[in-house]
């Protein structure tokens, strides 16, 4: 808890200097009030300075007895309440506010001197009606106060050493300070005037009175909907809002029943497309680290304090989470903006904060943090946390640095546009940089691989002559006593570190593993310049990349949302979760482990410990808790699993996507989800799946309506099938040119996925003989009259001669419907040839002769062309 120093005092004279025909009373009720005469005898102006600042306008008309003898009925008095002043003491022991008559040649300037103390005691009998201890118990027990929240983000930075909560009950409130990251002071007042007038607490007035009168206490929170939407609480006689962020949240309660009517869009949102909504908040695990072979890096943004260039270039008092609050939501159901919650709205300058950073990181399994290291030619910017672990050996960390050598700009691109502080390079540069940082990398903390302490530089490709750079760097360790040093370059626009002779490359997710722009399905308005991408797309991608000639430590990002910083021209991405984090985690020591990599190479990198301007963290949060943070804990236990099967399906039609998700539910054991649909089926795909199975990967390409499942079945995911030992393809089949032939997809997907035990059987014969290539339904008593040539067999040919086969005359057996189960390298005859869209005819209802029609009828002749064999799959 915060020190808590509020001290009840008699009041203090306010202490007036009298120069003529006016004055300021002294009093104790919290107000400042006086009277001034007025040359012509009416009402007056005067205007009222703080600090040499204009606040405000007030009028002396305010009836007094005693003023009755010098003019105007004695409407010569003024009256303004202290906490509706703008009074901030900013490490200031005295404010001086001056109240200066219209009239500025015949009357004086009244002025007075107001201690810190004195003010707040005044406020506080300014407000004697309230009964402050019942208000204070009340605010608590809502659930809707953070001291933590309310003193770092308005208290801190003005040194003010006072009781928060008395603070907000008596003066914040009526400012519009928010008691919370959920509560929203400002939207209660500009939405209830008589309580903004009243100058009631926006907080306390909804506490006792708004919800009860069906006031909203933010943008999307309404109590009669919440109360409508969980049966449970008809009943309940508590504040509804304070339940919603103490149990709802983490719960994962509906904030309203979701209507069969047009949807309601947030005035933010841009479009009405509909992501999934899915609810994977965990508390915190307890510590069970035992995986010594991965070393997880996270990388670490200092800019969560103010400092002098960001008061100048964005307004006093910019941290990276002004940008964090003001987020609002671009599609229904981003998760924008973002709530931190444990470690709340902290301030870097404040060492207690890291070091609960720390401890966090330790508890989870994060080994070491790689700050960015913002030097402009000798200028450091934001080096206050890093200083802060570097002085202090108490601070049980490892760390090392990344230079984010890039220029600094309005439009946050590290372009050349709008720049506020350049990056420039020389080759004294390169001698101070070196000779600067080198301190820490002498110190025992900092992370070294194989005894070398490891840099990484940002971006390699803006250095005039990155090798000679990296040559001096080196010389100059070795001769200053540093050693030989580890450096590694960002695959940012470079790939290969052999170019300028780095030690290796590191993964900087997104960069270079991003997945489809799916924006251009979502129907977003015309103001919308961004773009949208689907994390799980991006989880397969970075899983199949590959690098070769070089060492690469490969990397992981939570999600990437960088609306709090670039609005309508944001880039992020959907369907992100926990499980598929720790997916991506588990992939990748497998990959090591595939690769003999030594322990010293095992190096895992995070982007990052806290990004939250980009939507990517691994501090708790109001959505998730601390469900990524329990990803890198399960990662770091000894249970690393990867699944070993797929399941690869195209959707066409929208209406057989439940009926495919009940079967899928039957697979017994864990799994990957490869989907192909069209854009019309898209949003409905894209939620539904997801929300089945937000612990999977469901990695959707949206693809054309031409070639049937069958030319998204060569030309998609492909290179992730090498993942898996089996997968499962399906599709959703109508076969209405044979009126649908007694619902054969029916009993398809009853052979291939109808229960666990048919499953089961299915896997079991593929651990059985290593020699299964592929496996797939019997034919049924109503398809048997169509297993035949039609007149296929002239395309079959050529088909199997383009791949330098031999086609028999004998029509040979084959998964009619192209739905079966198969071993990735049976078929690699067929997945190995370079497909192209050109080689599928567009669509025109086809019932015979296309490429489509010869892969189905030739798929187990090219099984048996690599050695593997088939077996047909009756019901158990």
């Amino acid at each position: 808890m915060l020190k808590r120093i509020f001290k009840e005092k008699k009041s203090s004279k306010i202490h007036v200097s009298k120069k003529g025909k006016g004055n300021v009373d002294e009093n104790d009720a919290g107000y400042l009030t006086g009277w001034f005469a007025s040359p012509n005898g009416n009402p007056a102006k005067a205007e009222i300075f703080i600090d040499g600042v204009k606040a405000m306008d007030i009028l002396a008309n305010k009836f007094r007895q005693d003023l009755i003898s010098i003019g105007n009925g004695g409407f010569l008095g003024f009256s303004i309440s202290l906490s509706a002043l703008p009074i901030s003491f900013l490490n200031r022991k005295i404010i001086k506010i001056d109240v200066l008559p219209e009239s500025k040649l015949s009357l004086p300037c009244f002025t007075v001197e107001l201690t810190e103390d004195e003010y707040f005691n005044k406020v506080t009998l300014c407000n004697s009606g309230y009964n402050i201890e019942n208000i204070e118990r009340k605010v608590i027990a809502s659930g809707l106060w953070d001291e933590k929240y309310y003193y770092n983000k308005y208290l801190k930075e003005y040194g003010l050493e006072v009781d928060a909560l008395k603070h907000f009950i008596l003066v914040g409130g009526v400012k519009g300070y928010n008691p919370s990251s959920f509560f929203n002071s400002e939207y209660y007042y500009s939405h209830n005037d008589d309580v903004k007038e009243a100058k009631v607490n926006p907080l306390s007035h909804y506490i006792e009175f708004g919800e009860k009168e069906g006031r909203n206490p933010n943008d999307y929170f309404s109590p009669r909907d919440y109360r409508e939407a969980n049966s449970d609480l008809v009943d309940f006689d508590g504040l509804l809002f304070g339940h919603y962020v103490q149990y709802g949240i983490s719960e994962g309660r509906p904030l309203k029943i979701k209507s069969d009517s047009k949807l309601v869009v947030s005035n933010s949102c841009l479009t009405s497309f509909e992501l999934a909504k899915t609810n994977e908040f965990e508390n915190l695990l307890p510590s069970t680290l035992e995986n010594s072979n991965d070393k997880v890096i996270a990388y670490y943004l200092p800019q969560f304090h103010p400092f002098k260039e960001n008061n100048e270039w964005w307004g006093k008092g910019f941290t990276e989470w002004t940008n964090v609050t003001k987020a609002k939501p671009l599609a229904v159901n981003q998760l924008q903006p973002r709530y931190p919650t444990d470690l709340g709205y902290y301030d870097l300058r404040i060492k207690e904060n890291i070091v609960e950073q720390v401890e966090l990181a330790k508890q989870i399994g994060v080994d070491s943090f790689c700050f960015y290291y913002y030097w402009f030619n000798g200028k450091i910017l934001m080096e206050t946390p890093l200083e802060t672990i570097y002085k202090d050996p108490s601070i049980d960390t490892e760390y090392c640095i990344c230079w984010a050598n890039e220029n600094w700009t309005k439009a946050w691109d590290g372009m050349e546009k709008d720049i506020l502080i350049e990056q420039t390079y020389s080759d004294k540069d390169d001698i101070d940089f070196i000779s600067h940082v080198s301190k820490y990398f002498k110190d025992a903390r900092y992370t070294k691989v194989n005894g070398r302490p490891l840099m990484i530089i940002y971006r390699p490709s803006l250095f005039p002559d990155m090798k000679a750079t990296l040559k001096r760097w080196r010389k100059w360790c070795l001769r200053n006593g540093v050693g030989d040093i580890h450096v590694v370059m960002v695959q940012f626009d470079d790939v290969d570190p052999n170019e300028y002779g780095f030690d290796a490359a590191v993964e900087f997710p997104p960069h270079r593993v991003g997945s489809q722009n799916v924006s251009q399905y979502m129907n977003f308005n015309g103001s919308f310049t961004g773009s949208v991408h689907d994390y799980n797309g991006m989880v397969s991608n970075g899983l199949n990349k590959k690098d070769e000639g070089y060492t690469v430590y490969k990397g992981v990002t939570m999600a990437w949302d960088n609306t709090a910083r670039r609005n309508e021209r944001a880039s992020f991405f959907v369907n992100s979760t926990p499980a598929r984090t720790e997916r991506w985690l588990n992939g990748i020591s497998k990959i090591y482990d595939t690769e003999k990599r030594l322990k010293q190479d095992r190096l895992v990198f995070v982007n990052a410990w806290n990004e939250w301007a980009e939507g990517t963290y691994l501090e708790p949060d109001a959505h998730y808790g601390h469900a990524y943070a329990n990803s890198v804990a399960r990662f770091k236990s000894s249970n690393k699993n990867s699944p070993e099967i797929a399941v690869l399906a195209h959707i066409f039609y929208e209406d057989l996507i439940d009926e495919i998700i009940d079967n899928i539910k039957n697979i017994p054991v864990d799994f990957d989800l490869l989907i192909t649909c069209v854009e019309s089926s898209y949003e409905a795909v894209s939620k539904k799946i997801n929300e089945a199975f937000p612990d999977k990967l469901v990695d959707i390409t949206v693809v054309l309506n031409k070639g049937r499942d069958i030319a998204p079945f060569l030309l998609n995911h492909v290179e992730s099938y090498h993942r898996y030992k089996y997968i499962c393809k399906i599709h959703s089949k109508k076969s209405l040119h044979a009126g649908g032939i007694d619902n054969w997809r029916g009993y398809l997907y009853e052979r291939l996925l109808g229960s666990e035990k048919q499953i089961k059987t299915i896997l079991k014969n593929f651990e059985e003989d290593e020699y299964l290539g592929i496996q797939y339904p019997e034919y049924s008593e109503a398809i048997k009259p169509f297993i035949d040539w039609g007149s296929n067999k002239k395309t079959c040919q050529d088909f199997m001669s383009s791949l330098g086969l031999d086609c028999p005359d004998e029509l040979p057996d084959f998964p009619a419907g192209s739905m079966f189960w198969f071993r990735p390298a049976s078929l690699n005859a067929l997945l190995s040839k370079p497909w192209d869209m050109s080689d599928f005819p567009e669509e025109k209802g086809q019932v015979d002769e296309t490429v489509m029609h010869a892969v189905e009828r030739c798929l187990l002749l090219l099984v048996q062309s690599e050695g593997f064999r088939m077996r047909f799959l009756s019901l158990e």
